[in-house]
């Protein structure tokens, strides 16, 4: 049974709302430890928001980022 699948079934049958909420802070705390960088990832609206960012302000073409066109 994968770890998704486990969540699942546990957050199924927990018998409140406290013990679902505990059950989710625990996936998150061992999905932070799996992926200590997690946070630091830049996403597509990340690299989007820079290069609009550097398109407005006239510092550079950035298309090399990725993401949508400007």
């Amino acid at each position: 049974m994968t770890s998704v699948v486990a969540l699942y079934d546990a957050l199924t049958t927990a018998p409140d709302e406290r013990t679902r909420a505990r059950l989710i802070a625990e996936a998150f705390e061992r999905l932070e430890e799996r992926y200590p960088h997690l946070a630091d990832l830049a996403t597509k609206g990340h690299l989007r928001e820079m290069r609009n960012f550097h398109f407005v302000f006239g510092l550079g073409d950035l298309t090399n980022l990725g993401g949508d066109a400007v």
